[in-house]
């Protein structure tokens, strides 16, 4: 592999090993794809659980719901500042009114893997097979 130079080392060449992802596993963009569809998909969501999320915060107003569009962080930000309670409490709220409401139902990819089987069979009946392969060689 050819070294690269690496300007932070003021003249040093170093080299750098290239890492190959597993077969079967995605690519960044495949990731980046997979992670905007589930945003949107969220975003989504989010508009029609205005009035859930209301319920059960009925001290958030439905015009900050709707600046949440489905982000973690700004809801459980918002519910900390209304009703005075630790990050932790809030992250719990906010992650089990998730996990009831915004949970994705399209799985992962899975790798198919293939196995193959061998069957063996009684010695017996390969005895006469082996003796022709012997006699032919």
């Amino acid at each position: 592999m050819k070294p690269r130079r690496n300007f932070k080392s003021h003249g040093k060449t170093e080299t750098v090993v290239k890492v190959r992802r597993a077969p079967g596993t995605p690519t960044k963009s495949q990731l980046r794809a997979a992670a905007l569809a589930e945003a949107r998909t969220i975003k989504a969501r989010w508009q029609k659980l205005i009035g859930e999320a209301q319920a059960v915060w009925s001290k958030l107003h439905a015009q900050e719901l709707a600046r949440v569009d489905g982000n973690f962080h700004v809801l459980a930000g918002l519910v900390q500042m209304r009703y005075r309670i630790t990050r932790e409490e809030t992250d719990r709220q906010v992650q089990a009114f998730f996990n009831q409401h915004l949970t994705v139902t399209a799985p992962a990819p899975v790798p198919t893997v293939r196995v193959a089987t061998v069957v063996a069979a009684p010695a017996a009946e390969m005895a006469p097979a082996i003796e022709t392969v012997a006699a032919a060689a």
